[in-house]
Protein backbone atom coordinates (compact mmCIF):
# COMPACT_ATOMS: atom_id res chain seq x y z
CA UNK A 1 0.00 0.00 0.00
CA UNK A 2 1.17 3.42 -0.98
CA UNK A 3 1.30 6.06 1.37
CA UNK A 4 -0.13 9.61 0.16
CA UNK A 5 2.76 12.29 -0.25
CA UNK A 6 0.81 14.61 2.30
CA UNK A 7 1.66 11.42 5.22
CA UNK A 8 4.90 10.98 4.28
CA UNK A 9 6.73 12.91 7.00
CA UNK A 10 4.58 10.47 9.59
CA UNK A 11 6.78 7.78 8.53
CA UNK A 12 10.32 9.34 8.64
CA UNK A 13 13.52 7.38 9.61
CA UNK A 14 16.98 7.72 10.23
CA UNK A 15 19.68 5.36 7.92
CA UNK A 16 23.26 4.92 7.29
CA UNK A 17 23.55 5.55 3.39
CA UNK A 18 24.81 2.21 1.88
CA UNK A 19 24.19 0.54 5.37
CA UNK A 20 27.83 1.96 6.44
CA UNK A 21 27.98 2.65 10.09
CA UNK A 22 30.63 5.23 9.66
CA UNK A 23 28.38 7.87 7.85
CA UNK A 24 26.25 9.95 9.10
CA UNK A 25 22.71 8.69 9.02
CA UNK A 26 20.21 10.49 6.97
CA UNK A 27 16.14 10.91 7.21
CA UNK A 28 13.83 8.93 4.56
CA UNK A 29 10.91 8.41 4.44
CA UNK A 30 8.44 5.20 3.82
CA UNK A 31 6.62 5.18 0.70
CA UNK A 32 4.66 2.55 1.66
CA UNK A 33 3.10 1.13 4.73
CA UNK A 34 5.34 -0.86 7.39
CA UNK A 35 4.54 -3.22 8.19
CA UNK A 36 3.71 -3.68 12.52
CA UNK A 37 2.89 0.35 12.54
CA UNK A 38 -0.16 0.98 14.84
CA UNK A 39 -1.76 2.27 12.09
CA UNK A 40 -1.02 -0.31 9.26
CA UNK A 41 -3.98 -2.50 9.43
CA UNK A 42 -6.46 0.08 10.14
CA UNK A 43 -5.17 1.86 6.80
CA UNK A 44 -5.38 -1.87 4.92
CA UNK A 45 -8.32 -2.06 6.26
CA UNK A 46 -10.26 1.42 4.99
CA UNK A 47 -8.22 0.76 1.47
CA UNK A 48 -10.10 -3.08 1.19
CA UNK A 49 -13.05 -1.55 1.68
CA UNK A 50 -12.73 1.32 -0.72
CA UNK A 51 -11.89 -1.05 -3.18
CA UNK A 52 -14.98 -3.18 -2.46
CA UNK A 53 -17.15 0.08 -2.50
CA UNK A 54 -16.12 1.38 -5.33
CA UNK A 55 -15.23 -1.72 -7.64
CA UNK A 56 -18.30 -3.27 -6.55
CA UNK A 57 -20.66 -2.70 -8.81
CA UNK A 58 -18.68 -4.99 -11.73
CA UNK A 59 -19.33 -8.27 -9.20
CA UNK A 60 -22.14 -9.93 -7.76
CA UNK A 61 -23.05 -8.48 -3.80
CA UNK A 62 -21.29 -12.07 -2.22
CA UNK A 63 -18.41 -10.81 -3.23
CA UNK A 64 -18.52 -7.41 -1.95
CA UNK A 65 -19.32 -8.28 1.12
CA UNK A 66 -17.02 -11.41 1.67
CA UNK A 67 -14.29 -8.75 1.38
CA UNK A 68 -16.24 -6.52 3.91
CA UNK A 69 -16.87 -8.48 6.54
CA UNK A 70 -14.67 -11.58 6.03
CA UNK A 71 -10.97 -9.62 5.88
CA UNK A 72 -8.81 -9.76 8.83
CA UNK A 73 -6.00 -7.27 8.14
CA UNK A 74 -4.32 -9.83 5.02
CA UNK A 75 -6.11 -12.79 5.98
CA UNK A 76 -9.82 -13.47 3.95
CA UNK A 77 -11.60 -16.28 6.18
CA UNK A 78 -14.81 -17.35 5.00
CA UNK A 79 -17.51 -20.45 3.97
CA UNK A 80 -19.48 -21.35 1.39
CA UNK A 81 -22.60 -23.51 1.48
CA UNK A 82 -21.20 -26.00 -1.09
CA UNK A 83 -17.92 -26.63 -3.33
CA UNK A 84 -19.16 -25.22 -6.39
CA UNK A 85 -20.23 -21.84 -4.74
CA UNK A 86 -16.52 -22.43 -3.22
CA UNK A 87 -14.89 -21.93 -6.76
CA UNK A 88 -17.44 -19.28 -7.79
CA UNK A 89 -15.54 -16.91 -4.90
CA UNK A 90 -12.42 -17.76 -5.66
CA UNK A 91 -12.50 -16.88 -9.23
CA UNK A 92 -14.65 -13.77 -8.51
CA UNK A 93 -12.92 -12.78 -5.15
CA UNK A 94 -8.84 -12.12 -6.21
CA UNK A 95 -10.44 -10.37 -9.52
CA UNK A 96 -12.05 -7.70 -7.54
CA UNK A 97 -9.16 -7.51 -4.65
CA UNK A 98 -6.75 -6.79 -7.11
CA UNK A 99 -8.70 -3.85 -8.65
CA UNK A 100 -7.09 -2.04 -5.98
CA UNK A 101 -3.77 -3.62 -5.93
CA UNK A 102 -4.07 -6.32 -3.80
CA UNK A 103 -3.23 -10.14 -4.98
CA UNK A 104 -4.82 -12.86 -2.71
CA UNK A 105 -3.13 -16.45 -2.00
CA UNK A 106 -2.32 -19.34 0.04
CA UNK A 107 -5.36 -20.18 -0.65
CA UNK A 108 -6.12 -23.24 1.48
CA UNK A 109 -9.71 -25.60 0.84
CA UNK A 110 -10.92 -28.56 0.24
CA UNK A 111 -9.89 -30.94 -1.98
CA UNK A 112 -12.32 -30.36 -4.86
CA UNK A 113 -11.60 -26.87 -4.73
CA UNK A 114 -8.37 -26.66 -4.65
CA UNK A 115 -8.07 -28.22 -7.70
CA UNK A 116 -9.67 -24.75 -9.69
CA UNK A 117 -6.68 -23.03 -8.28
CA UNK A 118 -3.17 -22.73 -9.69
CA UNK A 119 -0.72 -25.09 -7.66
CA UNK A 120 1.55 -21.28 -7.50
CA UNK A 121 -1.72 -19.84 -5.26
CA UNK A 122 -1.95 -22.39 -2.93
CA UNK A 123 -0.60 -22.94 0.51
CA UNK A 124 2.35 -24.09 0.79
CA UNK A 125 2.15 -25.24 4.90
CA UNK A 126 4.45 -28.40 5.40
CA UNK A 127 2.95 -28.88 9.18
CA UNK A 128 0.93 -31.98 9.16
CA UNK A 129 -0.60 -33.73 11.91
CA UNK A 130 1.50 -36.39 13.60
CA UNK A 131 -0.70 -39.06 14.59
CA UNK A 132 -3.03 -38.66 11.35
CA UNK A 133 -0.18 -37.67 9.21
CA UNK A 134 -3.37 -35.13 7.44
CA UNK A 135 -2.06 -31.19 6.15
CA UNK A 136 -2.61 -28.51 8.82
CA UNK A 137 -3.16 -24.83 8.78
CA UNK A 138 -2.75 -21.90 10.54
CA UNK A 139 -6.78 -20.28 10.56
CA UNK A 140 -6.21 -16.85 12.62
CA UNK A 141 -3.84 -18.95 14.84
CA UNK A 142 -6.19 -21.43 15.22
CA UNK A 143 -5.03 -24.72 13.94
CA UNK A 144 -7.34 -26.35 10.79
CA UNK A 145 -7.28 -30.04 10.06
CA UNK A 146 -8.24 -28.99 6.65
CA UNK A 147 -8.77 -33.07 4.94
CA UNK A 148 -10.94 -33.31 8.20
CA UNK A 149 -12.10 -30.37 8.08
CA UNK A 150 -11.90 -29.79 12.06
CA UNK A 151 -10.33 -27.51 14.21
CA UNK A 152 -7.56 -28.24 17.74
CA UNK A 153 -4.42 -27.87 18.81
CA UNK A 154 -0.60 -28.73 18.32
CA UNK A 155 1.39 -28.75 21.18
CA UNK A 156 5.09 -27.79 20.93
CA UNK A 157 6.63 -28.27 24.54
CA UNK A 158 9.46 -25.85 25.55
CA UNK A 159 11.25 -26.22 28.17
CA UNK A 160 10.31 -23.69 31.06
CA UNK A 161 11.53 -23.77 34.60
CA UNK A 162 9.20 -24.30 37.44
CA UNK A 163 8.50 -20.57 38.40
CA UNK A 164 5.65 -18.21 38.23
CA UNK A 165 7.28 -16.66 35.07
CA UNK A 166 7.70 -20.37 33.38
CA UNK A 167 4.30 -21.25 34.27
CA UNK A 168 2.74 -18.15 32.78
CA UNK A 169 4.41 -18.55 29.62
CA UNK A 170 3.43 -22.43 29.06
CA UNK A 171 -0.14 -21.33 29.68
CA UNK A 172 -0.03 -18.11 27.36
CA UNK A 173 1.25 -20.63 24.94
CA UNK A 174 -1.41 -22.41 24.85
CA UNK A 175 -3.52 -20.62 22.15
CA UNK A 176 -7.63 -21.19 22.30
CA UNK A 177 -9.44 -18.53 21.37
CA UNK A 178 -12.83 -20.49 21.22
CA UNK A 179 -11.99 -21.81 24.47
CA UNK A 180 -12.42 -25.62 23.54
CA UNK A 181 -9.57 -26.61 26.00
CA UNK A 182 -10.74 -23.99 29.15
CA UNK A 183 -11.81 -26.58 31.46
CA UNK A 184 -8.39 -27.98 31.18
CA UNK A 185 -6.80 -25.43 30.75
CA UNK A 186 -8.20 -23.52 33.84
CA UNK A 187 -6.68 -26.08 36.25
CA UNK A 188 -3.41 -24.85 35.48
CA UNK A 189 -4.63 -20.90 35.78
CA UNK A 190 -5.51 -21.95 39.11
CA UNK A 191 -1.94 -23.11 39.96
CA UNK A 192 -1.30 -20.02 38.86
CA UNK A 193 -3.27 -17.80 40.74
CA UNK A 194 -2.08 -20.01 44.32
CA UNK A 195 1.09 -19.16 43.91
CA UNK A 196 0.09 -15.94 43.40
CA UNK A 197 -1.71 -15.97 46.56
CA UNK A 198 1.32 -17.32 48.52
CA UNK A 199 3.56 -14.08 47.18
CA UNK A 200 5.85 -16.08 45.29
CA UNK A 201 8.06 -13.71 43.08
CA UNK A 202 8.15 -14.58 39.07
CA UNK A 203 11.50 -15.91 39.31
CA UNK A 204 10.94 -17.98 42.24
CA UNK A 205 11.24 -22.19 42.20
CA UNK A 206 7.65 -23.45 43.53
CA UNK A 207 7.71 -26.93 45.50
CA UNK A 208 5.92 -29.61 47.08
CA UNK A 209 2.52 -29.96 46.42
CA UNK A 210 1.97 -27.02 43.61
CA UNK A 211 5.23 -28.54 42.03
CA UNK A 212 3.48 -32.03 41.73
CA UNK A 213 0.22 -30.43 40.68
CA UNK A 214 1.70 -28.87 38.11
CA UNK A 215 3.99 -31.44 36.89
CA UNK A 216 0.80 -33.82 36.38
CA UNK A 217 -0.79 -30.81 34.42
CA UNK A 218 2.75 -31.39 32.36
CA UNK A 219 2.46 -34.65 31.16
CA UNK A 220 -1.00 -34.42 30.24
CA UNK A 221 -0.69 -31.52 28.06
CA UNK A 222 0.19 -33.44 24.96
CA UNK A 223 -3.10 -35.25 25.13
CA UNK A 224 -4.81 -31.97 24.23
CA UNK A 225 -3.61 -32.99 20.36
CA UNK A 226 -6.91 -35.63 20.63
CA UNK A 227 -9.09 -33.05 21.08
CA UNK A 228 -10.78 -31.81 18.41
CA UNK A 229 -13.97 -29.96 17.53
CA UNK A 230 -15.62 -29.49 14.09
CA UNK A 231 -15.30 -26.16 11.77
CA UNK A 232 -18.71 -25.76 10.33
CA UNK A 233 -21.60 -25.86 12.59
CA UNK A 234 -23.42 -28.60 10.88
CA UNK A 235 -23.55 -31.70 8.87
CA UNK A 236 -22.86 -31.25 5.04
CA UNK A 237 -26.06 -33.27 4.62
CA UNK A 238 -28.24 -31.52 6.86
CA UNK A 239 -31.44 -30.52 5.53
CA UNK A 240 -33.12 -26.54 5.16
CA UNK A 241 -32.64 -25.35 8.53
CA UNK A 242 -35.86 -24.43 9.83
CA UNK A 243 -35.00 -23.68 13.35
CA UNK A 244 -31.77 -22.24 15.02
CA UNK A 245 -31.02 -21.16 18.81
CA UNK A 246 -28.27 -20.09 20.59
CA UNK A 247 -27.93 -22.25 24.26
CA UNK A 248 -25.91 -20.99 26.90
CA UNK A 249 -24.95 -22.56 30.44
CA UNK A 250 -22.72 -21.27 32.95
CA UNK A 251 -21.30 -22.37 36.55
CA UNK A 252 -19.04 -20.86 39.56
CA UNK A 253 -16.96 -22.71 42.45
CA UNK A 254 -14.33 -21.73 44.28
CA UNK A 255 -12.14 -22.69 41.53
CA UNK A 256 -13.70 -21.03 38.33
CA UNK A 257 -16.39 -19.31 36.38
CA UNK A 258 -16.98 -21.27 32.92
CA UNK A 259 -19.54 -20.26 30.44
CA UNK A 260 -20.14 -22.40 27.78
CA UNK A 261 -22.44 -21.90 24.37
CA UNK A 262 -24.17 -23.93 21.40
CA UNK A 263 -25.94 -23.76 18.18
CA UNK A 264 -28.84 -26.42 18.14
CA UNK A 265 -29.95 -26.86 14.50
CA UNK A 266 -33.70 -27.97 13.61
CA UNK A 267 -33.74 -29.32 10.05
CA UNK A 268 -37.06 -29.45 7.50
CA UNK A 269 -37.56 -33.23 8.72
CA UNK A 270 -37.08 -32.66 12.07
CA UNK A 271 -33.96 -33.60 12.25
CA UNK A 272 -31.55 -31.94 15.48
CA UNK A 273 -27.99 -30.77 15.48
CA UNK A 274 -26.10 -28.90 18.07
CA UNK A 275 -22.50 -27.53 17.52
CA UNK A 276 -19.80 -25.74 20.40
CA UNK A 277 -19.95 -22.57 19.69
CA UNK A 278 -17.83 -20.82 22.29
CA UNK A 279 -16.37 -21.45 25.87
CA UNK A 280 -14.67 -18.87 28.47
CA UNK A 281 -13.44 -19.81 31.41
CA UNK A 282 -11.96 -17.43 34.63
CA UNK A 283 -10.15 -18.62 37.67
CA UNK A 284 -12.69 -17.48 40.77
CA UNK A 285 -11.97 -13.98 41.98
CA UNK A 286 -9.29 -13.39 45.32
CA UNK A 287 -11.64 -11.31 46.64
CA UNK A 288 -14.72 -13.70 47.77
CA UNK A 289 -18.31 -12.67 46.23
CA UNK A 290 -21.10 -12.84 48.77
CA UNK A 291 -24.77 -12.96 48.07
CA UNK A 292 -27.30 -12.30 50.53
CA UNK A 293 -30.10 -15.20 50.03
CA UNK A 294 -32.97 -12.76 49.58
CA UNK A 295 -31.39 -11.23 46.02
CA UNK A 296 -30.38 -14.80 44.43
CA UNK A 297 -32.88 -15.28 41.77
CA UNK A 298 -31.80 -18.44 39.33
CA UNK A 299 -32.92 -20.57 36.55
CA UNK A 300 -31.58 -23.95 36.94
CA UNK A 301 -30.68 -26.71 35.83
CA UNK A 302 -29.37 -29.95 37.49
CA UNK A 303 -25.68 -30.37 37.22
CA UNK A 304 -26.23 -33.71 34.58
CA UNK A 305 -27.71 -31.34 32.46
CA UNK A 306 -25.13 -28.82 32.78
CA UNK A 307 -21.30 -29.15 30.95
CA UNK A 308 -20.28 -25.84 32.74
CA UNK A 309 -20.76 -27.81 36.09
CA UNK A 310 -17.69 -29.96 36.33
CA UNK A 311 -15.97 -27.68 33.77
CA UNK A 312 -15.79 -24.78 36.71
CA UNK A 313 -13.81 -26.81 39.20
CA UNK A 314 -11.01 -27.49 36.12
CA UNK A 315 -10.92 -31.12 34.54
CA UNK A 316 -7.88 -33.29 34.04
CA UNK A 317 -7.57 -34.22 30.90
CA UNK A 318 -8.74 -37.43 30.94
CA UNK A 319 -12.17 -36.43 32.95
CA UNK A 320 -12.13 -33.81 29.67
CA UNK A 321 -11.93 -36.08 27.43
CA UNK A 322 -14.61 -38.39 29.38
CA UNK A 323 -17.03 -35.56 29.14
CA UNK A 324 -18.62 -35.55 25.85
CA UNK A 325 -21.10 -32.73 26.77
CA UNK A 326 -18.55 -30.45 26.83
CA UNK A 327 -18.19 -30.41 22.84
CA UNK A 328 -21.55 -32.08 21.81
CA UNK A 329 -24.00 -30.29 24.38
CA UNK A 330 -26.01 -31.95 27.16
CA UNK A 331 -28.18 -34.82 25.84
CA UNK A 332 -31.26 -32.94 26.25
CA UNK A 333 -30.57 -30.47 23.36
CA UNK A 334 -30.54 -33.09 20.64
CA UNK A 335 -33.90 -34.23 21.76
CA UNK A 336 -37.43 -32.51 21.28
CA UNK A 337 -38.35 -29.77 23.56
CA UNK A 338 -41.00 -31.91 25.12
CA UNK A 339 -38.97 -34.22 26.25
CA UNK A 340 -36.28 -31.82 28.13
CA UNK A 341 -35.93 -31.88 31.48
CA UNK A 342 -38.32 -29.07 33.81
CA UNK A 343 -37.01 -26.47 35.25
CA UNK A 344 -38.57 -22.79 36.96
CA UNK A 345 -37.54 -20.43 38.36
CA UNK A 346 -36.28 -21.03 41.99
CA UNK A 347 -36.34 -17.93 44.45
CA UNK A 348 -35.97 -19.67 47.52
CA UNK A 349 -33.04 -21.21 49.20
CA UNK A 350 -32.34 -24.32 51.07
CA UNK A 351 -30.93 -24.69 53.97
CA UNK A 352 -28.27 -26.84 53.39
CA UNK A 353 -27.20 -25.14 49.54
CA UNK A 354 -23.25 -25.26 49.34
CA UNK A 355 -23.48 -23.33 46.25
CA UNK A 356 -24.91 -20.40 48.59
CA UNK A 357 -22.63 -18.53 51.51
CA UNK A 358 -24.48 -17.07 54.26
CA UNK A 359 -23.54 -13.34 55.37
CA UNK A 360 -24.88 -11.50 58.12
CA UNK A 361 -24.27 -7.28 58.33
CA UNK A 362 -24.61 -5.88 61.54
CA UNK A 363 -24.01 -2.10 62.42
CA UNK A 364 -24.45 -0.22 65.65
CA UNK A 365 -26.09 2.69 65.68
CA UNK A 366 -25.54 6.01 67.62
CA UNK A 367 -29.43 7.33 68.55
CA UNK A 368 -28.66 10.03 71.17
CA UNK A 369 -27.09 12.23 68.00
CA UNK A 370 -28.60 10.98 65.09
CA UNK A 371 -30.25 13.38 62.60
CA UNK A 372 -33.35 13.44 60.44
CA UNK A 373 -30.94 12.65 56.87
CA UNK A 374 -29.53 9.47 58.42
CA UNK A 375 -32.53 8.58 59.82
CA UNK A 376 -34.05 8.93 56.25
CA UNK A 377 -31.10 7.25 54.60
CA UNK A 378 -30.85 4.04 57.00
CA UNK A 379 -34.76 3.81 56.53
CA UNK A 380 -34.81 3.85 52.96
CA UNK A 381 -32.02 1.45 52.31
CA UNK A 382 -31.66 -1.96 54.28
CA UNK A 383 -28.88 -2.98 52.04
CA UNK A 384 -25.56 -2.54 53.51
CA UNK A 385 -23.53 -1.71 50.28
CA UNK A 386 -26.07 0.16 48.45
CA UNK A 387 -26.27 2.31 51.44
CA UNK A 388 -22.46 3.11 51.39
CA UNK A 389 -22.52 3.52 47.37
CA UNK A 390 -25.80 6.47 47.69
CA UNK A 391 -23.75 7.89 50.73
CA UNK A 392 -20.36 8.20 48.65
CA UNK A 393 -22.71 10.01 46.12
CA UNK A 394 -24.28 12.11 48.57
CA UNK A 395 -20.42 13.02 49.56
CA UNK A 396 -19.26 13.51 46.17
CA UNK A 397 -22.11 15.65 45.40
CA UNK A 398 -21.27 18.03 48.59
CA UNK A 399 -17.66 18.16 48.12
CA UNK A 400 -18.64 19.49 43.90
CA UNK A 401 -21.33 21.93 45.16
CA UNK A 402 -18.71 23.37 47.91
CA UNK A 403 -16.17 23.27 45.14
CA UNK A 404 -18.44 25.74 42.78
CA UNK A 405 -19.80 27.71 45.42
CA UNK A 406 -16.01 28.60 45.83
CA UNK A 407 -15.50 29.21 42.40
CA UNK A 408 -18.18 31.32 42.50
CA UNK A 409 -16.85 33.40 45.39
CA UNK A 410 -13.63 33.73 43.82
CA UNK A 411 -14.67 34.83 40.38
CA UNK A 412 -16.89 37.61 42.31
CA UNK A 413 -13.86 38.56 44.61
CA UNK A 414 -11.31 38.93 41.36
CA UNK A 415 -14.33 41.25 39.60
CA UNK A 416 -14.98 43.56 42.87
CA UNK A 417 -11.03 43.97 42.96
CA UNK A 418 -10.75 44.85 39.31
CA UNK A 419 -13.66 47.10 39.78
CA UNK A 420 -12.01 48.77 42.80
CA UNK A 421 -8.73 49.27 40.95
CA UNK A 422 -10.57 50.65 37.91
CA UNK A 423 -12.08 53.88 40.14
CA UNK A 424 -8.96 54.48 41.95
CA UNK A 425 -6.93 54.99 38.11
CA UNK A 426 -10.03 56.98 37.14
CA UNK A 427 -9.40 58.49 40.25
CA UNK A 428 -5.97 60.14 40.18
CA UNK A 429 -5.56 59.76 36.36
CA UNK A 430 -8.43 61.10 35.31
CA UNK A 431 -9.23 59.03 32.62
CA UNK A 432 -11.49 55.44 32.24
CA UNK A 433 -8.46 52.85 32.21
CA UNK A 434 -10.10 49.52 31.52
CA UNK A 435 -9.37 46.65 33.76
CA UNK A 436 -7.97 43.44 31.98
Amino acid sequence: MIVPPSEKDCLRFFWWPDGNLHKEPKMYRKVSYLFGATSSPSCCNFALKCTAEEKGHQFEPIITETIKRNMYVDDCLTSTVSDEKGKALINDLPAQCQEGGFRLTKWSNSAAVLEAIPEENRSTSKQRNLESNSPVERALGVHWFTEKDTLGFQINLKDQPPTRRGILSMVSSDYDPLGIASPFILTAKSILQNLCKQGLRLDDNITDADLRKWNTWISQLHELENVEVERCYKPSDFGNVTSVQLHSFSDASDTGLEMVFYLRFIDETGRIHCSFLLGKSRVAPLKTVQYQEWSLQRLHRPSSCSPADCASRGLSIGKFRQNPQWINGPDFLWKSESEWPEYHLDKTIENDDTEVKRVVNTASLDTTNSCEGMDRLLTRFSDYTKLKRITAWMLTAVGNLKAAVQRTKDITDRIKSCESNTQIREKNDGNSDTCR
